[in-house]
């Protein structure tokens, strides 16, 4: 079952300066900055339909999560888009710059001479495409997921972000705040004043449940509704998703107009979650895999020393599991040491492998615990 939140909570600062970025007199940049599920895309599609409802052309692309980055995938996806609309443009302006913007458009390739020409031809060529799409208009350029861009695409929309003001071009963007090139090109825009920066935070819990309440569709939450709540930390796509799992697995069930929580719908994850999580641990190499399980048995926050007694490895080849998924965003690290991105993430790691597996785990870890402190492998300072 799909419980959704329409109305947009919470987001009234950020959606004030997008669409202030709409009504500016010049063109400009905008970056949105905020981990998965946080609700980046849905401020976008606020914009996008105000923009649309003044008239702008609207174009956008994604970049997508590869060990090798397509090159040129978003700005080659907005622009194919468009000419799903209107075909290829002819005009005689865009002729110079044909060669480069061959990179993005099928219908333009060329492989002789296409590489001689610089990022800087190619942006000044992309500048003057989105000035004939939008007719003399100002248009929206619409870029999601800068963490996974290549670097030809980021070069690009360097060279747009700095000379938006001079055209008719709006530039909005997001990335997710984990280092990368892409959020490292947001932070150089930003450090220079060529873009404004939105960090989108974590939903408060009067926010959660002011979503919660719109999508049970009652007047108050229902009892024990917030240990399920809790569990979002503050991720309106979780809040959602949730809710639906809770509902699905009959732990949140509604009786004539009131919904009943059952005692399971604290510890359900949500399918598609559980999905993402099981081909994150797989993508680790196959001998490493025991370690984000292991580590889901200690809790989300780990003790180093007591993982590495339990999986056997060195402190060294531990954090270097760690770090992988770290990049496979399973896990994140603070100052105070490790940790699973979300208590839904390490449910999710706990309940990928066989009930035997997890017991074996469980057992591993309290036969460190019973060797005592001193049996603890201690960190290499």
């Amino acid at each position: 079952m799909s419980l959704l939140c329409e109305s947009l909570i919470g987001r009234r600062a950020e959606l004030e300066v997008l669409t202030g970025r709409l009504g500016a007199p010049r063109g400009g940049a905008v970056f949105l900055v905020g981990e998965a599920g946080v609700g980046k895309t849905r401020l976008i599609r606020e914009m996008v339909e105000e923009a649309r409802s003044r008239g702008r052309v609207v174009l956008t692309g994604r970049s997508v999560r590869n060990r090798q980055a397509t090159p040129y995938q978003p700005l080659t996806e907005a622009l194919l888009a468009a000419f799903r609309q209107t075909g290829v443009p002819d005009d005689a302006e865009l002729a110079p710059y044909r060669p480069a913007l061959g990179r993005l458009i099928p219908q333009w390739h060329r492989p002789e001479g296409a590489s001689a020409e610089s990022a800087v031809v190619l942006g000044e060529g992309v500048l003057r495409m989105v000035d004939v799409l939008g007719g003399g208009a100002r248009v929206l350029l619409v870029l999601e997921d800068l963490q996974w861009a290549d670097p030809g695409s980021l070069t690009v929309l360097e060279y747009l972000v700095d000379h938006a003001g001079d055209g008719l071009l709006d530039c909005v963007a997001t990335a997710r705040p984990d280092p990368s090139p892409g959020l490292n090109l947001v932070r150089d825009l930003q450090a220079r004043r060529a873009a404004t920066v939105l960090e989108i935070p974590p939903l408060p819990d009067p926010e959660v449940a002011s979503m919660a309440l719109e999508c049970l569709g009652g007047p108050t939450l229902p009892a024990g509704v917030n240990d399920i709540l809790a569990r979002a930390d503050g991720l309106p796509l979780l809040v959602e998703e949730l809710l639906s799992a809770a509902v699905d697995a009959n732990g949140l069930i509604r009786r004539r107009d009131e919904w009943i929580v059952r005692s399971i719908a604290s510890s359900v994850v949500p399918r598609s979650l559980a999905d993402t999580v099981e081909l994150r641990v797989r993508a680790l190499d196959e001998a490493d895999r025991d370690v984000p399980g292991a580590a889901a048995v200690l809790g989300r926050r780990f003790d180093l020393p007591l993982l590495r007694s339990m999986t056997g490895l060195s402190a060294r080849d531990l954090r270097i599991v760690l770090d992988r998924c770290i990049e496979l965003q399973l896990m994140t690290v603070d100052t105070e040491g490790y940790q699973f991105r979300h208590a839904l993430t390490r449910n999710a790691v706990l309940a990928g492998p066989a009930p035997d597996v997890r017991t074996a785990m469980a057992g591993a870890a309290r036969a460190v615990l019973a060797r005592g402190p001193s049996r603890i492998a201690r960190p290499v300072v």
